[in-house]
């Protein structure tokens, strides 16, 4: 196999390195810090490496590095020794951008079935159409088997980092987070006593008082230095779920204002403090159970983005596959596709989008 030649780079701190790398083995570059490691290898080898990959997909953005020539490179992945990034919706796919080429894929060749016909339809057999309203666009198809116009799928479709590919429940993450009551609220005190350990100080005779508030806005008994578990079923249900939960399950109006007893709840206020974390439990994993989300079964997208297939397999079941399976699928759909002709392919436009 050809291997890669590097011919006069002189990026940054390079003195016109010229060197030839093997392909298909594994290379090691050491050498002083401030040698230009990192250089040769990330801004000048990596970059023209994205850079060409770009170009392929007639794209542009990616600036040629201080390099002669560069020869028998491909499509490269990065794993940068940086700290990885703690999203939890991050994933290896994620972080070396294989993901972003497999919802690429799927824009692409995704086979799903028409909303207004039930037929099988491909999105390669059917050219996009762009429509700009105001400051959105938005992307359509037409039906090849009976002509009304639908949506077509981007990659956003495809990622669970976004509003449009992510499950709603979950929000992408797979996971659903429940709070675990016993471990939030210590029902052998009072409030007064620290039954919530995350009401420190001040910030608990706070939330006590406006709880005491909330229960005299709905006509309920302010219990006073009572323990938890003593509380009336009512009392326990305004405390973990809070007063607008409570209006809604024994009506009445909600209160608007701290002095009236607008209480936030146990259980909404560790949710959003979640939410503001982005997910990442770290400090509050004591007071979570987390359990597969019970509508997307774990794979993060929508249930429209779960159903399109590609080769009859659907995105996430490529996600979940060790990568020497995942090679195996690239490789059957690089056999799949047919060779580029000059002009358009009469028909289907590629074998795997023809009907069963």
């Amino acid at each position: 196999m050809q291997p890669i030649h590097i011919q006069n780079a002189w990026q940054e701190n390079l003195d016109h390195i010229s060197l030839e790398l093997p392909k298909n083995r594994l290379t090691v570059v050491t050498g002083v810090s401030g040698s230009g490691k990192s250089t040769l290898l990330v801004k000048v080898l990596f970059q023209e490496c994205q850079r060409k990959y770009l170009e392929a997909l007639s794209m542009q953005g990616i600036a040629k590095p201080d390099v002669e020539r560069i020869s028998g490179a491909s499509p490269a992945v990065l794993i940068p020794q940086t700290a990885p990034n703690r999203n939890p919706r991050s994933t290896v796919g994620t972080v070396t951008d294989v993901y972003t080429d497999l919802r690429m894929l799927f824009e692409k060749l995704g086979r799903r079935r028409c909303p207004f016909c039930g037929a099988l339809v491909c999105a390669a057999d059917s050219p996009e159409i762009t429509e700009h309203r105001g400051e959105e666009f938005l992307v359509w198809m037409d039906c090849p088997a009976c002509g009304r116009r639908m949506r077509k799928y981007t990659r956003t479709d495809f990622s669970f980092n976004t509003r449009e590919g992510a499950c709603p429940l979950c929000r992408g993450v797979g996971r659903t987070m429940t709070v675990r009551r016993a471990a939030a609220v210590e029902e052998s005190r009072s409030l007064e006593q620290g039954a919530v350990a995350f009401w420190p100080g001040k910030y608990r005779e706070y939330q006590t008082d406006l709880y005491a508030a909330a229960c005299r806005w709905f006509g309920l008994p302010a219990p006073t230095k009572l323990p938890v578990a003593g509380y009336s079923p009512q009392q326990k249900m305004l405390l973990y779920e809070g007063a607008e939960a409570f209006a809604n399950a024994y009506g009445g109006t909600v209160p608007t204002s701290a002095s009236q007893g607008r209480f936030e709840g146990i259980e909404p206020m560790l949710r959003r403090r979640l939410a503001a974390r982005e997910g990442n439990v770290r400090g509050l994993e004591s007071y979570f159970s987390m359990e597969r989300c019970p509508a997307c079964n774990g794979e993060r997208l929508n249930a429209e983005s779960r159903q399109v297939t590609v080769l009859e397999t659907r995105l996430p079941e490529l996600a979940a596959l060790p990568l020497e399976r995942l090679l195996d699928w690239v490789s059957r759909l690089e056999t799949a596709l047919p060779p580029l002709h000059a002009g358009r392919l009469p028909g289907s436009i590629l074998p795997i989008c023809a009907p069963s």
